[in-house]
C-alpha cells in the first residue's frame, strides 16, 4: 500500500483503525484535522479530541472493524463506502452501519473527514 498517494493514506488509516492502533491512526491526520458530520457540524477537531473519541470507541466496541467496499480517488479527495457489520449502538443492539466517508488529503495527511450516514 502506497502511503504517498491520497487513497493509500486513507487505506492505511483504515487499517490502523481496524487494529485499534490510535497512535498510528492519528499519524495519518494533520494535527488540526476535522471530522464533520453530514450537516456540517464539527464532531472532532485536532489530535487530542480525536484521540479521546477513538480511544473511547475502541474500549466500548473492542471487536469493531470497518470494511471499505469502494474507494474512489479524485485529486486530493478520497471517497470510501464503509461498512461496519458489528456497530454497537449506545442505547441498543449491535447492527450493521454504513456511511460514505469523504477525506481530503493534503501533503500526505488527512486534513478533513466528512461522514455521510
Amino acid at each position: 500500500m502506497d502511503e504517498h498517494d491520497p487513497a493509500g493514506v486513507v487505506r492505511s488509516q483504515l487499517d490502523a483503525y481496524n487494529r485499534h492502533d490510535v497512535d498510528r491512526f492519528l499519524s495519518f491526520y494533520a494535527s488540526d484535522a476535522r471530522i464533520i458530520d453530514r450537516d456540517g457540524a464539527v464532531l472532532d477537531e485536532g489530535h487530542e479530541a480525536m484521540r479521546k473519541t477513538f480511544t473511547e470507541l475502541f474500549i466500548r466496541m473492542p471487536e469493531v472493524r470497518a470494511e471499505y467496499r469502494v474507494v474512489i480517488e479524485v485529486g486530493e479527495w478520497v471517497a470510501v463506502h464503509d461498512v461496519v457489520p458489528n456497530w454497537q449502538m449506545r442505547d441498543g443492539p449491535e447492527q450493521e452501519m454504513q456511511w460514505l466517508a469523504v477525506y481530503r488529503v493534503v501533503g500526505r495527511k488527512i486534513k478533513e473527514l466528512r461522514l455521510y450516514y
